[in-house]
């Protein structure tokens, strides 16, 4: 049972951290290394922001919002690790990411980010409803990522999907005895 709630993240954060001191070690900033042509590169950067390059004003609010929803998942976590795996799996791979760049965060100031993925480009036409409008967007490339956005970004379509399709997890009573001996 412990691996549900502290084996998981930690091999995450493990690998996430892993990945972004190979990457700091090996490559300048900026620079792009081709692995599948253009479709798949190497792409050292440093983001200040949120996940996929979106920025914040104010860093130190948003590594305490941070810190504080990474306590909400922990215990999110706690309360279903004896529910099905397709409850705390997810938990627990956010949970892990979140710790994951958290780390970066506190001690560099930003977060490593390496993987660059190109997609179909996508546009998305503005137009009016009513006394609103709605912008245009198009997005011609994938914004740089690591290995702890990954497991966030999965962890939470699997919840989605859990929450839309799921049932709700059942809080299992143990017996004394069993629950002093997993603690």
């Amino acid at each position: 049972m412990w691996w549900k709630l502290i084996g998981l993240p930690l091999v995450l954060v493990g690998l996430d951290q892993y990945t972004k001191y190979l990457t700091v070690q090996h490559m300048t900033l900026g620079e792009s290394i081709p692995i599948l042509g253009d479709i798949v590169r190497l792409t050292f950067i440093r983001n200040a922001g949120m996940a996929f390059g979106i920025q914040v004003s104010n860093q130190m609010f948003f590594t305490s919002l941070s810190v504080a929803v990474m306590v909400l998942i922990a215990w999110s976590l706690y309360r279903v690790r004896h529910a099905s795996w397709m409850f705390w799996l997810p938990l627990s791979m956010i949970f892990g990411g979140a710790i994951g760049n958290i780390i970066d965060r506190v001690m560099v100031g930003n977060v490593v980010d390496f993987m660059d993925v190109d997609i179909p480009d996508f546009h998305f036409p503005g137009w009016d409803v009513g006394l609103f409008q709605i912008p245009s967007y198009e997005l011609l490339r994938w914004p740089v990522f690591n290995v702890a956005d990954s497991a966030i970004t999965v962890g939470m379509v699997i919840l989605l999907i859990v929450s839309f399709f799921g049932q709700e997890p059942e809080m299992v009573s143990r017996p004394a005895a069993e629950t002093e001996s997993l603690s």
